[in-house]
C-alpha cells in the first residue's frame, strides 16, 4: 500500500512538472507567468519530500547559475518589473526540471519517469496535431503571422512533437521490440513531419528528419551513442552551426545552402528577413556585450516593427550578453559530461540526445532554446544519478531496462 502511495505521489509531481513547459497561447504573458509560478510553487513544495532533492540542488549548480545570471542581467536593464518576473519564472522552471527529474530518476527509475512524462504529453500532442490537420494549418485564433493550435503556435507544436518522439523511444508502453521501435519511429516521424509541413514549420520538419535518422542509426551503431553524448561534440554542433551561419557567413554564401532555401523551402535568399535580423542582432550585441538587454529583448522588433534574433544562441547573447552565453555553454557541457556511466543508461537516454541535436540544428534559424529544450537537457543530465552510490537505485534501473539488455 505504501508503494502505491509513493508512486501516486511521484506521478502527480511529474505531471505538474511537465505542465510547466506549456503555456496557453490565448492568454497574456502575465497570466501565463502566474499559472506557471503557481505550478512551480507546488512542485517545489512536493519535491522537498525527498531528501535527495537537497543534494541535487547543489549538483545542478550550473542551471542554478544560469538562473542567477539571467535574472541579474534583466534587473540591470529593467529593474524589478514584469520582465524580471518573466526571467525568474522562466529560468526557475529550468532549475526545477533539472533537480526534480534527476531526483525522481534516482528514486523510481528512468523508465518510470519517461513513462509518466510521455503520458502527460500525449493529450497535448493529440489535440494540437488534430487541430493542425482539421484546420489544414489555419489554426484557431492567433494573428496574421502565427496561428494558434490550442497548445501553441506551429513552432511549439513541432518541438513538442519532437520531444514526444524521443519520449516514445525512451519508455516501455510501446516500441517493446526492435522491430516495433523501427516501425514506430518511421511512422511517427512521417506523421509529425507531415503535421509540421501542413503547419508551415520547416525548422520542425528538418529537426524531425534529423531525429528520425539518428534514431534509426542508433539501433545499428552502438558507438554513435557514446560519440554524440560527448560534451565537446555537442557544444561544437550547437555553437559551431551558429558561427558558420552568422559569424563567418559560410553557410549563407554556400550555393548548395542557397539552393536548399530557394528550391526546397521556397524562400528567397534573404530567408524572409533573417539575414537582416542576424545583422541587427550582432549590432545590438556590440552595444551591450557584457550583460545584454535583459529577458526577451525587443531591440530588433523596435527597429523593424516585427521579428526577433531568429537564432537561439543570438537570443541568449542579446538577452544576457557574454556572461549568459558562457554560462549557457557551461550548462550544456555539464549536462553531457558523464563519467563512468554504463552503455545501458546511455542507450536509454539517446532518443533525448537525438532530440537535443535536432533542436541544436533548429536553433540556427529559430528561437527554440526554451522549455522543451531544457526538459531534454534535464533527462540527459539525469544520467548522473547513476554515479551516486548513495541513491542505490541502479538495480531498479537495470530491472526496468532488462529488455533493452536482451535486445542488444
Amino acid at each position: 500500500m505504501k508503494v502505491n502511495l509513493k508512486i501516486k505521489y511521484t506521478t502527480v509531481l511529474l505531471i505538474l512538472l511537465s505542465l510547466t513547459v506549456f503555456n496557453i497561447p490565448y492568454l497574456s504573458q502575465t497570466i501565463n507567468n502566474i499559472i506557471t509560478l503557481a505550478l512551480e510553487f507546488v512542485v517545489t513544495a512536493m519535491s522537498f519530500k525527498f531528501k535527495e532533492t537537497f543534494k541535487n540542488i547543489k549538483l545542478c549548480w550550473a542551471i542554478g547559475l544560469f538562473l542567477v545570471v539571467s535574472v541579474l542581467c534583466t534587473i540591470l536593464n529593467h529593474g524589478f518589473d514584469s520582465v524580471t518576473m518573466t526571467a525568474f519564472v522562466t529560468n526557475y522552471k529550468y532549475v526545477l526540471l533539472f533537480c526534480v527529474v534527476r531526483t525522481l530518476v534516482g528514486k523510481i527509475g528512468f523508465v518510470n519517469v519517461a513513462n509518466t512524462v510521455w503520458k502527460t504529453f500525449l493529450p497535448f500532442v493529440v489535440v494540437s496535431s488534430l487541430c493542425v490537420l482539421v484546420t489544414m494549418g489555419n489554426g484557431i485564433g492567433g494573428n496574421e503571422v502565427l496561428s494558434y493550435y490550442l497548445t501553441g503556435n506551429k513552432f511549439f507544436v513541432s518541438y513538442t512533437n519532437m520531444a514526444f518522439l524521443a519520449l516514445c523511444h525512451m519508455q516501455d508502453c510501446i516500441f517493446k521490440k526492435p522491430k516495433h521501435r523501427k516501425i514506430g519511429t518511421l511512422t511517427l516521424t512521417v506523421v509529425f513531419a507531415l503535421i509540421s509541413l501542413i503547419a508551415g514549420c520547416n525548422t520542425g520538419l528538418v529537426g524531425l528528419i534529423l531525429m528520425g535518422i539518428l534514431l534509426f542509426v542508433s539501433d545499428k551503431k552502438g558507438k554513435l551513442s557514446k560519440v554524440l553524448t560527448k560534451p565537446l561534440f555537442y557544444c561544437l554542433v550547437i555553437f559551431g552551426l551558429t558561427f558558420l551561419l552568422i559569424g563567418t557567413n559560410a553557410l549563407l554564401q554556400s550555393s548548395a545552402f542557397q539552393d536548399l532555401i530557394t528550391n526546397v523551402f521556397k524562400r528567397d535568399v534573404t530567408w524572409t528577413g533573417r539575414v537582416e535580423m542576424f545583422a541587427l542582432a550582432l549590432v545590438a550585441f556590440a552595444k551591450s556585450p557584457i550583460y545584454g538587454f535583459g529577458m526577451n529583448s525587443t531591440y530588433i522588433s523596435d527597429i523593424l516593427g516585427w521579428g526577433n534574433a531568429q537564432n537561439g544562441i543570438l537570443k541568449i547573447m542579446l538577452d544576457f550578453g557574454t556572461i549568459g552565453l558562457i554560462v549557457f555553454g557551461i550548462v550544456c557541457w555539464n549536462v553531457f559530461s558523464h563519467k563512468k556511466v554504463s552503455i545501458v543508461p546511455i542507450k536509454r537516454v539517446f532518443p533525448m540526445v537525438a532530440f537535443l541535436y535536432g533542436m541544436a540544428v533548429c536553433c540556427t534559424v529559430e528561437i527554440n532554446l526554451s522549455g522543451m529544450f531544457f526538459l531534454g537537457l534535464a533527462f540527459v543530465n539525469s544520467l548522473k544519478s547513476y554515479n551516486n552510490s548513495d541513491l542505490n537505485r541502479k538495480d531498479l534501473y537495470l530491472r526496468n531496462t532488462n529488455r533493452l539488455l536482451n535486445e542488444n
